[in-house]
């Protein structure tokens, strides 16, 4: 809905904002383009263009994954070297590190490995430390356009997180889909928002689908340095959450709210961290993280 509010202003006020490097310069540019993508296909480059992180951006910068792909051949590993959540009712008190690796197939699709990484979980007087599983992901761009009142840029994202990780870090096979969404608004605004599910298991082993929801709407602040808002209901475009760290009923739920701030370094490199606050039983009541991403 807040997409859809923001983006019906003329488009004369998005031209006169800085875009993102992701849509055109004008609205005539997509407008005769076609409104679908191709998938297998790449548009051609001249040897002289260089990678730029800022299309499509780091995906662990915030909780909402963006419908943009990476360009054919383009790789990025994305970290956050600190990454805290306190406990809740699913999960103890944590610290990981996220490893993010993403490769361009084609320019609309995209190949991901994703792993929580090193972790350290507090429980029962004593501390356990251990890898968190794997998870395999692929993100495909669907379409894009922008007419005079409305843009909108669609994805589709599936991911599986494996059992291979350490012993009592693992949470079962999990899968997840999510129809991921971008929205270029007035104002140097932006907003981004995934809309899906994830299977999980309760305590008694039995499979449940859990219906999820993240979003995030950001703003330049000056050439380079954003800041945004974000949150997620249930759980985060990516396995992170309590619903991938542990077992519940099934029926608890959570919604987490934080800020954060995105620096892009250079056309390689990006800065980001986060501080969020959560509500609920799948949600911890603090968590944060600090991060990079850079670009081949």
């Amino acid at each position: 809905m807040l997409a859809i509010v923001f983006s019906t202003c003329v488009a004369s006020q998005v031209e006169a904002d800085s875009p993102s490097a992701c849509w055109p310069s004008s609205v005539s540019e997509t407008s005769r383009s076609g409104r679908f993508v191709a998938w297998f296909k790449s548009e051609p480059r001249e040897p002289s263009e260089g990678p730029d992180i800022r299309c499509p951006g780091p995906d662990l910068a915030n909780y909402p994954n963006s419908s943009f792909t990476l360009p054919r051949l383009g790789f990025y590993l994305e970290t956050t070297p600190f990454n805290m959540a306190s406990s809740s009712e699913l999960a103890p008190l944590s610290y990981n590190w996220e490893i993010f690796g993403r490769f361009g197939i084609t320019d609309n699709i995209e190949a991901r490995i994703y792993t929580g990484g090193l972790a350290v979980y507090d429980g029962s007087g004593s501390s356990r430390v251990g890898f968190l599983p794997l998870t395999f992901d692929t993100k495909l761009h669907l379409a894009k356009h922008w007419w005079r009142h409305f843009n909108f840029s669609l994805g589709l994202e599936a991911y599986v997180q494996t059992t291979w990780g350490s012993a009592g870090f693992t949470n079962g096979l999990q899968y997840a889909v999510n129809m991921l969404a971008d929205h270029l608004l007035p104002w140097k605004l932006s907003y981004e928002w995934n809309l899906g599910f994830v299977r999980a298991f309760d305590s008694a082993g039995n499979q449940t689908f859990v219906p999820t929801f993240q979003g995030a709407l950001q703003r330049v602040l000056i050439e380079d340095l954003a800041i945004f808002v974000q949150s997620y209901r249930n759980a985060g475009a990516l396995p992170s959450a309590a619903l991938s760290k542990g077992r519940g009923t099934g029926s608890e739920r959570g919604t987490v709210f934080g800020l954060g701030l995105q620096w892009t370094v250079s056309d390689r490199w990006v800065l980001f961290g986060s501080f969020n606050v959560g509500i609920g039983p799948l949600a911890p009541l603090l968590s944060g993280n600090v991060g990079l991403a850079v670009s081949r």
